[in-house]
């Protein structure tokens, strides 16, 4: 599955999307999800402009850790590994954390 993420510049620095991505992971993996899902957290992976900055530090927060850079697309891979979160989420649990 493929999600793009775009907000306007009023909404962005307000905590919105780090909501909307904590309770879309947790509905992703939760066990009662209906095919295709549930997915393992360990599958969860994001690719992000190397100059979006801002959309990095979100999922580091959020545990990702960078695994990979593509140079040929300013592309920078995170997977989830957990490790660092200081905004938890909770795999498979449908609801927000703030």
């Amino acid at each position: 599955m493929r999600f793009f993420f775009n907000s306007e510049p009023e909404y962005r620095r307000k905590g919105l999307a780090n909501r909307a991505l904590q309770l879309m992971f947790s509905y992703a993996t939760a066990s009662d999800s209906k095919p295709p899902l549930p997915v393992s957290k360990e599958s969860l992976v994001v690719r992000i402009g190397d100059k979006n900055t801002a959309s990095i530090a979100l999922f580091q927060k959020l545990g990702f850790e960078t695994t990979k850079h593509v140079a040929v697309f300013e592309e920078t891979e995170l997977r989830y590994t957990g490790k660092g979160v200081s905004s938890p989420w909770l795999i498979g649990e449908r609801r927000a954390y703030g």
